[in-house]
């Protein structure tokens, strides 16, 4: 009898055991699926990871830098380290000023961020079209700024015409002449390309992004840093005249007025 209850028992031990042992494969199996399919999720789960937080208005510790051309429709994202999903330490904070938000092909957005230790501006940036598919650019590239240049610029404040006609097939006019001149210093911003492999020391920086579209379609420039996606800004997008830019129903553009519109946005 004695033999027999020790079996029953050793018998119901490896029962446990191989239950206990197919829980923690099956444990193993999803953090894997997860940490490949979503990495930001895992930071958001992992107590001691870094986490993010987007904001649409001034906070009463942002960073004056932050604060100067501040733009409530981008908003903030802040970066820390976290413990026990408390925040701990600030790592990082970004905001978008500026973006095209309508571009026919060569598009742009400008930022800033304050950096609390030596780190890269983005790990890496990519893009998407509306039906979630990588879309193709022909190039893109990420900037600093880096301080002004002063340019002078001369140009006629004042005009006279000397009387004489002059006319083609499209009309007639008098030629006019620059009787006064005037001279003036403009500070043009230089910006410097960046390796996104390059560390910057910490301290407050001005970055851009520029990308040219193979496509006329709607992009979605999305940032990646320290394994999470900034994917909460703004999209690089077209005005159809007819489809919506998906590959089902592709953008048409053929007006010259709607094309004009859109080169203007572009270079303003």
């Amino acid at each position: 009898m004695e033999w027999f209850i020790t079996q029953c028992l050793k018998d119901k031990w490896d029962i446990r055991s191989l239950f206990m042992k197919k829980i923690l494969i099956f444990a193993l199996i999803v953090y894997l699926s997860f940490s490949v399919a979503n990495a930001s999720l895992l930071n958001t789960l992992n107590p001691f990871g870094m986490s993010k937080i987007h904001e649409l208005e001034i906070s009463e510790n942002l960073p004056e830098f932050l604060q100067e051309d501040f733009n409530p429709q981008y908003g903030t994202i802040r970066i820390s380290q976290s413990q026990f999903w408390i925040w701990k330490e600030r790592i990082a904070e970004y905001t978008l000023t500026e973006n095209t938000d309508v571009c026919w092909k060569e598009c742009e957005a400008r930022g800033r961020v304050v950096f609390y230790k030596a780190q890269e501006i983005f790990n890496d940036v990519y893009f998407v079209n509306r039906d979630g598919l990588d879309a193709q650019m022909d190039e893109w590239q990420l900037w600093i700024f880096d301080g002004y240049e002063t340019e002078t610029k001369t140009y006629c404040v004042e005009y006279e015409y000397n009387g004489v006609e002059i006319c083609d097939e499209l009309g007639c006019w008098n030629e006019p002449y620059c009787v006064e001149y005037e001279t003036k210093e403009y500070q043009i911003e230089i910006w410097k390309e960046y390796d996104i492999n390059e560390k910057l020391t910490p301290g407050e920086y001005r970055w851009k992004l520029t990308g040219v579209k193979t496509n006329f379609e709607d992009v979605d420039w999305i940032a990646k840093k320290d394994g999470m996606t900034l994917d909460e800004w703004a999209w690089w997008n077209v005005v159809c005249e007819s489809g919506d830019g998906t590959e089902a129903n592709p953008c048409i553009l053929t007006t010259c007025t709607q094309l004009q519109g859109m080169e203007n946005n572009r270079t303003a």
